[in-house]
């Protein structure tokens, strides 16, 4: 007779039960290892956000550099920068810009108490390019200031100076008398579509209002500057006339005294920058403090 255990049949094992929401896991082995490098919370940002949460984090810094007196906040000068670069011409561009550059433009427009409304200044992005193999080749987006004729008349008129800046259209009569007097007499039309012929720029003192200087360019001299210029603005012809109106308005303010008005000494720097293609980084250390100023946030690589 043949025993029980060699005619029954084997026992089979069956799959365990598993929850619907537990996964199968699998051997762990060799090949089961991750090799892949984590990824970090700041490369999962996007450049704009970096570019935001290190305003923001720089807000104590910015704020010490507003002049005294000034009816501008911390907030409302970030809020404008942020505003500005989200819905100006230059927003696609200067989302890419490397963050620390948009910081210390921004410390510049601090420090002459201007925002970034009204035409007041302006966020321009750059692109910086390093040599390769003999060409040019992309190495990174800079955020720049750049003051507007506007700006220019503010800080003036802040520092007791009160600045007239005019454009002379095609047709328009103007007489300009040099002297102990310093007189304009400017017949303007109403027709601001015509030509630019010249622009002139009337320096006033506020308190006795006496005029103390007249400027004056032709258009000719004004494309001249155009010509020479490195900046991209004078390429748009929307902007010739700001532009043009810009150029005598620089020129007013080289004239001014600036003995005493640390505002004005800063603005004169900044477009003396601006025009030399110079970065902005050592003095918005210097106006901040070397040892408060820190590049924040590392910005990801953008092209």
């Amino acid at each position: 007779m043949t025993e029980a255990a060699s005619t029954s049949r084997p026992r089979q094992r069956q799959p365990a039960k598993r929850s619907a929401n537990t996964a199968p896991s699998d051997p762990p082995g060799p090949a089961a290892l991750n090799t892949t490098p984590p990824v970090t919370t700041a490369a999962l940002k996007t450049n704009w956000t970096l570019i935001c949460e290190l305003l923001h984090e720089k807000k104590k810094q910015i704020g010490t550099v507003i002049p005294a007196g000034v009816n501008l906040t911390v907030e409302s000068l970030i809020q404008s920068a942020i505003q500005f670069m989200h819905t100006s011409r230059e927003a696609p561009t200067l989302k890419r810009c490397k963050p620390s550059t948009v910081l210390y433009a921004v410390i510049g427009a601090a420090a002459i108490g201007l925002d970034l409304t009204g035409d007041q200044c302006y966020l321009i992005g750059y692109e910086r390019t390093i040599e390769n193999n003999g060409a040019r080749v992309h190495d990174f987006w800079e955020c720049r200031l750049m003051v507007g004729y506007k700006g220019m008349i503010t800080v003036a008129a802040r520092n007791g100076f009160h600045m007239d800046i005019q454009a002379v259209f095609e047709g328009e009569a103007i007489q300009i008398l040099l002297g102990t007097a310093n007189t304009v007499e400017h017949v303007a039309g109403f027709d601001t579509t015509k030509p630019i012929v010249g622009v002139y720029g009337v320096i006033r003192d506020k308190e006795t209002d006496r005029v103390l200087h007249i400027e004056r360019m032709s258009k000719i001299e004004i494309d001249g500057i155009a010509q020479e210029s490195t900046s991209k603005v004078w390429k748009n012809a929307r902007r010739y006339g700001e532009m043009a109106r810009k150029t005598v308005a620089r020129r007013c303010f080289k004239w001014l005294p600036k003995s005493g008005a640390k505002d004005m000494a800063v603005l004169q720097e900044i477009e003396r920058r601006y025009e030399a293609d110079l970065p902005l980084t050592d003095l918005a250390a210097d106006l901040v403090g070397k040892g408060k100023m820190a590049e924040g946030k590392a910005a990801p690589v953008t092209s």
